[in-house]
């Protein structure tokens, strides 16, 4: 298993069951969306607020002082939901 792999891997088992189920349906309404914007883009508001409540759950996980991640992957995550929260600023 390289590097990348490895990374990747703990990233996702790192995760609690539910956050990892609500990511994936979370990343999945949103790609709905924009796969069928005519029908859809009327929830793309609600998709954007689920989203952002989602990062806020899992930046907060990485915060924690008893976090089971590597110091690193627990950075790159804060600085994904930081992202994340831009970008829902800047759309809504």
């Amino acid at each position: 298993m390289d590097a990348s792999q490895n990374y990747t891997q703990n990233q996702v088992l790192g995760l609690e069951q539910t956050e990892l189920e609500s990511l994936i349906r979370t990343a999945s309404a949103l790609n709905a969306i924009m796969e069928n914007w005519d029908e859809r883009k009327s929830e793309l508001d609600e998709a954007l607020e689920k989203n952002r409540k989602l990062w806020t759950i899992l930046a907060s996980a990485m915060g924690e002082a008893d976090c089971p991640q590597p110091e690193e992957v627990r950075r790159s995550i804060l600085n994904l939901a930081m992202f994340i929260f831009q970008r829902t600023v800047e759309i809504l």
